[in-house]
C-alpha cells in the first residue's frame, strides 16, 4: 500500500481509488461548455461516475482543476466554467472503487461480514506498488479437512521475503525437494523452505529445521539468470534448463551447480543468435530426452498512435528491423498469428482476440472500439514459416544434435509422449502412423544430414567414394572440400538383373548398392587450377583437408540412416 494505516479492527475495510476507463467526450469549438459523458460506445460499455471525485478531466492530456467544472450524475453533463478552447480533445478518466478487508482471516469472494465493529477508511493516495525481486506466501489447503486458506496473507506473521534488486526482477519460480529455485534477470537463488542454514566452527554448512517458511536465501555460483524469458524454461530429472540471454549462454541447474551447456560445441553460435531472439521456446522432449531450444523472432509493423475515432489499421508489409535493416513481411495470407498491444497512460495490455479481427485479403486490423487519443497500438505478427532456428540438446551424448524445421509456439510432454503446438493446431510428434517429413501443415519436407570426414585432420586426402547404409531414397546433395567441389550423387534406382554390373548400369547415375550397402564414386566438378598436374574436372574424386557431405531424404515413409563412410588415400607427397 502507498499509506500506512492503523487498523483498530480485524473487519476494517479499506477504500482505495484507481483508474479504470477512459473516454475522450468531445473536442472543444471555443464556445461549448458543456458534454456529455456515454455510457456506451458499440459493444464497450463504459463506467458512469456517480461525483466529480471520481472522475478527472484532460484537455490534451493536461489535467484540469476540479474547480473548472460541475457535474450532474442523472444527465451525465460536465458543464466547464470556461468553454474548451478550439481543437481542445476531452478526455474523462473514471475511477474505480476497491475495497480492501483488513481482516486476518476473510472469506474468498465473501459477501458478508458476520461480526465485528465495521469501520472505514478512504485511501485518496491509493495506487498499486510493485515489487519485482519480492515473495509473499499466503495460507495453504488442508486436503484432509478441506481448509483453504491459499486467499489468506496474514500480516501478523513475516510472510515475505525480498532478494537483492540489483540483480533485477523475478521471472521464474520452481519448487523441488523443499527448495525453490528463483530465477532472477541476472542471478539464480535457492530458498530453503522451512529449513536454515547453520555452520560449525570448521565453516561447514549443516541444514537446519526452521519455523520459516521462507527460509535462507542461497545464490548459486556465476552471475548468470534467466534474463527475461522465463519461457526458456525445461525441467526433466532435477535437471532444469534455461537460457541468459544477456549474457549469450544455455544454461543447465543441477545438483552440481550451473553449467553452460552452450560451451558444449555451440558457443559461438549461441553468442551470436541469442540476443537477436525476440522469444525463446524452451521444451523438453521425454521421448528422445532432448531439451528442444527455439529462437525466434517476432516481426513488428510501425506503431498506431489512437485519435478516437479511427477502428482500421493498414498493415505495412515492409517494415524497419530491431536492426535498423529493411526486412519484408510475409503475405499476409500466410500470417498464422496476430498479436496486438495497447499501451495507455504507461500501462501496456495486449488486446483481447474479440477486440479486434483481420482481414488476409487487405492486411487491414479492424479494433471493435477505436483507441483513445494518445494510446499507442503496436501488432506483432508471428510466421510459424520463417524467423526461427530449433535445436536440441541430448543429455546422452552431452552436446548438441539437431536442427529441426518447426517452429513451436509452446510444447509438453505428457509421459512418454511429446506435444507441440504451432499455428492453430496441436501436434504429437513421433507418431508412427503420420506422414515423415512433414511439419506443422506443410508438405514434405527433406531431412538433411551433415557430415565431415577430417581424419587425420593435418593430412591431405583424396576422397574418392561415398558409402552408407541405411534405406534406400537417399541422395547426396552437396561434396565440399577446402579446394574442391563433387558432384551432386542421386539416390539408388533399382536396376534389372540383366544389366547389373555392365556399362549400361554404370551409365546410371547414383548409388549402386552391394552386400546391403549403397556406394558412389565422386565424380570432380572443380574447374582446372593453376600448375595442377591432374585437372580438377578431368579427375574421380575431390582433394582437401576435410570432405563435408550433406545426405538428403524426402519420403512419407520412414527412412533409417546408420552409417555413412568415405574411402579415401593420404597424399603425403
Amino acid at each position: 500500500m502507498s499509506v500506512t494505516l492503523e487498523i483498530k479492527y480485524y473487519n476494517t475495510f479499506l477504500i482505495k481509488s484507481s483508474e479504470v476507463t477512459h473516454q475522450v467526450v468531445g473536442t472543444g469549438d471555443g464556445s461549448d461548455t458543456t458534454f456529455t459523458i456515454a455510457e456506451s460506445s458499440g459493444n464497450t460499455i463504459y463506467a458512469v461516475p456517480n461525483s466529480e471525485a471520481d472522475f478527472q478531466v484532460y484537455f490534451d492530456n493536461e489535467l484540469q482543476a476540479a474547480s473548472g467544472y460541475t457535474y450532474k450524475n442523472k444527465t451525465r453533463v460536465i458543464t466547464f466554467t470556461s468553454a474548451p478552447a478550439n481543437g481542445k480533445s476531452i478526455l474523462v478518466v473514471v475511477k474505480n472503487w476497491h475495497i480492501e478487508e483488513s481482516r486476518i482471516r476473510g472469506a474468498f469472494n465473501g459477501k458478508t461480514v458476520d461480526f465485528g465493529v465495521r469501520a472505514a477508511i478512504t485511501d485518496n493516495e491509493y495506487a498499486p506498488e510493485t515489487r519485482e525481486a519480492s515473495l509473499i506466501y499466503s495460507g495453504i489447503y488442508n486436503g484432509r479437512t478441506r481448509t483453504n486458506e491459499i486467499n489468506q496473507f496474514n500480516p501478523s506473521i513475516p510472510n515475505t521475503k525480498s532478494i537483492d534488486s540489483s540483480f533485477g526482477s523475478i521471472q521464474k519460480l520452481f519448487a523441488e525437494d523443499n527448495n525453490l529455485n528463483v530465477f532472477q534477470e541476472n542471478k539464480v537463488h535457492n530458498i530453503l523452505i522451512d529449513k536454515d542454514i547453520i555452520f560449525t566452527a570448521e565453516g561447514d554448512p549443516q541444514v537446519t529445521s526452521s519455523d520459516q517458511v521462507l527460509g535462507q536465501v542461497v545464490a548459486y555460483t556465476g552471475n548468470y539468470g534467466i534474463s527475461k524469458n522465463p519461457e526458456s524454461f525445461a525441467y526433466h530429472a532435477g535437471r532444469k534448463y534455461f537460457t541468459d540471454k544477456n549474457n549469450g549462454v544455455v544454461l543447465r541447474l543441477s545438483r552440481d551447480g550451473i553449467t553452460e551447456i552452450s560451451n558444449f560445441g555451440m558457443r559461438d553460435y549461441f553468442k551470436t543468435n541469442l540476443k537477436l531472439a525476440d522469444s525463446i521456446i524452451g521444451i523438453w522432449d521425454n521421448n528422445r530426452k532432448k531439451y528442444v531450444l527455439s529462437l525466434q523472432e517476432d516481426l513488428v509493423t510501425n506503431t498506431f498512435t489512437g485519435d478516437g475515432s479511427d477502428t482500421t489499421i493498414s498493415l505495412a508489409f515492409t517494415v524497419v528491423d530491431k536492426d535498423f535493416a529493411t526486412v519484408n513481411l510475409p503475405d499476409p495470407t500466410n500470417i498464422s498469428q496476430i498479436e496486438i498491444f495497447q499501451t495507455s497512460r504507461g500501462s501496456t495490455a495486449l488486446v483481447a482476440n474479440t477486440d479486434h479481427t483481420y482481414n488476409t485479403s487487405t492486411g487491414v486490423v479492424t479494433m471493435t472500439s477505436a483507441p483513445p487519443i494518445g494510446d499507442v497500438v503496436t501488432i506483432h505478427l508471428r510466421d510459424f514459416t520463417s524467423g526461427f532456428q530449433t535445436v536440441t540438446f541430448d543429455e546422452d551424448i552431452n552436446g548438441w544434435s539437431s536442427f529441426y524445421g518447426y517452429k513451436p509456439a509452446f510444447g509438453g510432454s505428457i509421459d512418454a509422449d511429446f506435444y507441440t503446438y504451432g499455428v492453430n493446431d496441436l501436434y504429437k510428434h513421433y507418431d508412427l502412423d503420420a506422414n515423415r517429413g512433414s511439419f506443422y501443415g506443410n508438405s514434405t519436407i527433406a531431412s538433411t544430414v551433415d557430415l565431415i570426414f577430417n581424419r587425420p585432420p593435418s593430412i591431405l586426402k583424396y576422397f574418392k567414394t561415398i558409402n552408407y547404409e541405411g534405406n534406400t531414397g537417399w541422395s547426396v546433395e552437396s561434396i565440399e572440400t577446402d579446394s574442391d567441389n563433387g558432384s551432386p550423387i542421386p539416390a539408388y534406382v533399382s536396376t534389372s538383373a540383366a544389366v547389373e554390373n555392365t556399362w549400361q548400369d554404370l551409365m546410371i547415375a547414383g548409388f549402386k548398392k552391394k552386400d546391403n550397402k549403397y556406394y558412389s564414386y565422386i565424380v570432380n566438378e572443380t574447374l582446372p587450377k593453376t600448375n595442377e598436374i591432374l585437372f580438377g574436372g578431368d579427375i574421380s574424386g575431390v582433394k582437401g583437408f576435410f570432405n563435408k557431405v550433406q545426405l538428403s531424404v524426402s519420403s512419407t515413409s520412414q527412412k533409417e540412416l546408420f552409417a555413412v563412410s568415405s574411402e579415401y588415400e593420404l597424399l603425403t607427397n
